[in-house]
């Protein structure tokens, strides 16, 4: 539900900001990205089930859903519609390509290994070296955002230019 809403949330708020103020489309993502990075950090400091950690997955899924719904825009905005089809296949493969590493594999490898010896695992160490490199993807995520909200700066000038004629 947090991801719809986010969907539609930021969708609208993102295309209100560039009509209005002219605020970049690509500022989103990063935004959302650095609250991401903001809730794994709080998951690693070991918040425990109830409401902190319900606050947290509403976060990470509206933000989620900001990312869905921004990216795209982005993704017209620099490569235009024309090859729209191809880029947004490309945007629908890497979540997809990811989730299998990170999920498929790296969890499974590190649930194993704070498992050993033990039947069962319980508490933060379970998943703690999972959640540290999602840590360490968002913040690259972070930094990769913010050289590309600097890279499309003349893109978006130039658009909002095009507009004002």
């Amino acid at each position: 539900v947090a991801n719809a809403v986010g969907r539609l949330l930021f969708g609208h708020l993102s295309e209100q900001a560039l009509q209005s103020r002219g605020l970049a489309r690509s500022v989103w993502p990063v935004g959302a990205s650095a609250a991401m990075a903001g809730c794994v950090g709080a998951l690693l400091v070991g918040v425990d089930v109830g409401l902190p950690l319900a606050c947290l997955t509403l976060c990470v899924g509206l933000c989620f859903g900001a990312s869905w719904s921004t990216i795209p825009a982005v993704a017209s905005d620099l490569f235009g519609l024309g090859s729209f089809a191809q880029v947004y296949s490309a945007l629908q493969l890497a979540p997809a390509v990811g989730a299998v590493g990170i999920a498929g594999y790296l969890a499974s490898v590190n649930l194993a290994a704070a498992t050993a010896g033990r039947e069962f695992c319980t508490g933060p160490e379970c998943f703690r070296p999972t959640w540290q490199l999602l840590g360490a993807l968002q913040v690259i995520s972070c930094v990769a955002g913010g050289w590309l909200v600097h890279a499309t700066r003349p893109v978006y000038a130039r658009l909002m230019a095009e507009k004002a004629t």
